[in-house]
């Protein structure tokens, strides 16, 4: 069914609804104008009703007003649905301003309405407030798409909105297009919420909808953070003190002239707590920033983090890098091949697919870094061979105000910052004597250590000679038991008067008991008895006699010198 677009112009539609600020009296002229081309008709199937007032319950803001409010208007829109044949009605109250609301409805008829007349339209007049219409100017097959499109925009819940009803709800009775909710998003009717929730209903393109909603929000949480620090910092500038001039910040600052060098230094600014070490950074790479005709620098709170995240260094625009309040003086070490300025390309965020890594280089940029007195390894800007080269690290120390102090301070405030002043030196001393304390408890204790596992490795070794010499002791105890049952079983024949056995030639054997002694010779198998008070000696001849033990060989020669010793006796 074809939708005949109203035959009013602008100026005759404006005569027929109530605006905010549009209260006076219908255009004469135009109504006549309008009367003379043929009259005012209206004939559409499906209209967007907009009714604004600023004046009764319209102007409350309390709920319970607004909420009868809406229940009169929903029951108001059940009545005109009956009237006009609705096939299917929508309502939503929406806040207009911080003082006011306004009511939306939208109706699709199942025949035209089609009237004619100055009073065509009271028919939609509510509690006195004329309505602005939007008909449905859509024919063909588009028709039912514009139709499920009004109702979907007056359900949804928009920004601002109150409370709604329908009879003709969305991904039930019809379905919800993706863009609609594009451009909704786009004209600022919904939120980022909003827009998600419904999305996922839709599903299809939600992926894409919601890495987008995840881009711009992250976005706009990062600007609003940095809008916020610029407004903070443009706010402080006024009370900014000036610096006083150090030597190394002076020959830091030489070194960046915008001559090309191989490497630049660090500049490392050591020092105690609410001594404007961070501001003197900050005033020193304006200063670079300045000589190089740049905008601005890059400043990272590092602390006991050990990578950089320089993600958002750009060479075109900062100066260089603040590196704030680094934990480890170690810290410089470990970076001082991206940090040295070499005219490299340096590779940050690195892993093993780098789907996240960026490039960087600091050549012909400044990097300031502050340490404050808890900082690790702070002894290592002063011994360790890179860090105390002084062409690599710029080091200056602070022990008072990097600040010029106001000169037109009272005697008693003068007083007041000294003291406050020699508090702040006190309380650095006590941190500095804090932390060689730590330090010399430190290396105590790693002494402490390694003599403790040389001792125990010490006993360790005792421990295993003692058990070697204790086996040794008893080795020769159980040989001295041995020869001392031999010597007991052998003799005890000779004692009771025994006559000793038949003399088997022996070659020469030492009788224990004495060092020297007479030779005495035996005939039959050529033995010599050499000097030996207690001792035989045995010719080696009989080394090869029967026995094959070795014990035994050795027991049977010491018998048969007994035995020889005894027939001369």
């Amino acid at each position: 069914m074809s939708v005949v677009k109203p035959l009013l112009p602008s100026a005759v539609q404006r005569a027929f609804r109530l605006e905010e600020d549009d209260e006076e009296a219908p255009d004469a002229a135009a109504l006549q104008e309008f009367a003379r081309k043929g009259g005012d008709v209206w004939k559409f199937m499906a209209v967007q009703l907009t009714y604004n007032s600023s004046h009764g319950d319209f102007a409350s803001l309390e709920e319970t007003v607004l909420r009868q409010l809406f229940s009169r208007f929903l029951a108001f829109l059940a009545w005109l649905a009956r009237e006009l044949k609705a096939e299917g009605t929508s309502a939503t109250m929406e806040k207009a301003s911080p003082l006011q609301v306004h009511l939306h409805a939208y109706l699709h008829l199942a025949q035209p309405f089609h009237r004619r007349g100055r009073d065509a339209l009271h028919v939609f007049e509510f509690e006195g407030v004329r309505p602005h219409l939007s008909p449905n100017t859509t024919s063909g097959k588009g028709y039912m798409g514009a139709v499920r499109y009004g109702h979907f925009y007056v359900i949804v819940d928009k920004v601002g909105t109150l409370f709604n009803s329908t009879d003709f709800p969305p991904f039930k009775a019809y379905g919800v297009e993706g863009w609609w909710l594009d451009n909704l998003l786009k004209a600022g009717k919904l939120t980022r919420q909003t827009y998600l929730r419904v999305a996922a209903q839709v599903t299809v393109g939600f992926q894409k909808r919601l890495g987008d909603c995840k881009a711009a929000e992250r976005y706009l949480h990062d600007q609003a953070v940095r809008d916020a620090v610029q407004a903070e910092s443009k706010a402080l500038e006024s009370a900014m003190l000036p610096m006083k001039t150090f030597g190394p910040v002076e020959e830091f600052v030489a070194c960046h002239d915008g001559q090309p060098r191989f490497r630049r230094p660090v500049l490392a600014i050591v020092g105690g707590t609410r001594l404007g070490k961070s501001m003197l950074a900050a005033h020193t790479l304006k200063r670079v920033a300045n000589k190089l005709g740049l905008a601005d620098f890059l400043e990272v709170t590092v602390e006991d983090s050990e990578n950089m995240d320089l993600a958002d260094f750009d060479r075109r625009v900062h100066a260089g890098v603040l590196l704030d309040g680094v934990g480890d003086a170690m810290f410089l070490k470990r970076n001082r091949e991206a940090l040295q300025g070499r005219p490299k390309i340096v590779k940050g965020a690195r892993s093993a697919t780098n789907v996240f890594s960026y490039s960087y280089s600091f050549c012909g940029r400044a990097v300031v870094a502050t340490f404050d007195l808890s900082a690790q390894n702070l002894e290592e800007l002063q011994t360790d061979h890179w860090l105390c080269n002084r062409q690599n690290v710029q080091l200056l120390n602070l022990q008072e105000p990097a600040y010029i102090e106001p000169a037109s301070l009272s005697a008693a405030e003068s007083d007041v910052i000294d003291s406050r002043s020699d508090q702040r030196k006190r309380r650095s001393r006590d941190q500095f004597a804090d932390f060689a304390q730590s330090l010399f408890q430190a290396v105590l204790l790693t002494c402490a250590s390694v003599l403790a596992d040389e001792l125990a490795d010490l006993r360790r070794r005792r421990a295993a000679k003692r058990q070697e010499n204790r086996e040794l002791a008893n080795q020769e105890k159980a040989l001295k038991k041995r020869r001392s049952r031999l010597m007991q079983a052998d003799l005890q024949p000779l004692a009771q008067g025994a006559a000793p056995g038949p003399v088997v030639p022996v070659a020469a054997v030492a009788l224990p008991g004495g060092d020297r002694g007479e030779a005495i010779a035996i005939d039959d198998a050529d033995l010599e008895m050499r000097s030996s008070e207690h001792g035989v000696v045995v010719d080696a001849d009989l080394e090869g006699s029967g026995s094959e033990n070795k014990f035994d060989w050795l027991v049977s020669i010491f018998w048969q010198a007994l035995q020889h010793w005894w027939s001369h006796c």
